[in-house]
């Protein structure tokens, strides 16, 4: 039997920019809002999740994005952050953080369908097979993981959601809890 990972879920979603704390399903219905109201505009938007994961000292941090790109008027994104505290061999092992990373984008996803009927697309941290970047060598194992969960992925240079936005609320200096 596995003991359960030590967790600290703060389970709040964030608006930057706010203070303001939402739960998921506050973030699924406005998500959701936004798609009917651009809809009925005859506009477009892309929906995107990505995670990126930060270790600090026996920790992890994790933070999860979803984006809502308003294709050609810009977009907004609500993050949320968790604290893990794995067993070493989890915490020194970037391919295992990255399956974490995009583990929790898929259920992020998949309880956003499951809410909405909205399909959003997954950005994984990784670079493509073709560049010498160590994420490369099991890119195509995440990309499986994510076509195998039937769901829609993009690799790095166009993962925005991981990459970047993800990225940002990893590094902050008030570290992971603020």
């Amino acid at each position: 039997m596995t003991k359960p990972l030590p967790t600290q879920s703060f389970g709040r979603w964030r608006l930057p920019g706010t203070s303001q704390r939402l739960t998921k399903s506050e973030v699924f219905e406005i998500v959701s809002a936004t798609n009917k109201k651009s809809y009925a505009e005859n506009a477009k938007i892309e929906i995107s999740i990505g995670t990126d994961s930060q270790p600090s000292g026996e920790e992890l941090c994790f933070v999860t994005a979803l984006c809502v790109h308003h294709t050609g008027k810009g977009g907004i994104y609500y993050y949320t952050r968790e604290v893990i505290r794995p067993p070493l061999y989890i915490l020194n092992n970037p391919k295992l953080r990255m399956l974490d990373e995009v583990n929790k984008s898929i259920h992020t996803a998949v309880d956003l369908r499951e809410a909405t009927g909205l399909a959003a697309t997954i950005h994984i941290d990784a670079s493509p097979p073709t560049s010498r970047a160590f994420t490369a060598q099991f890119s195509e194992q995440l990309k499986g993981h994510v076509l195998a969960s039937g769901l829609e992925c993009v690799l790095k240079p166009c993962s925005y959601a991981a990459n970047a936005v993800a990225d940002r609320h990893t590094k902050k200096k008030q570290g992971c809890d603020g």
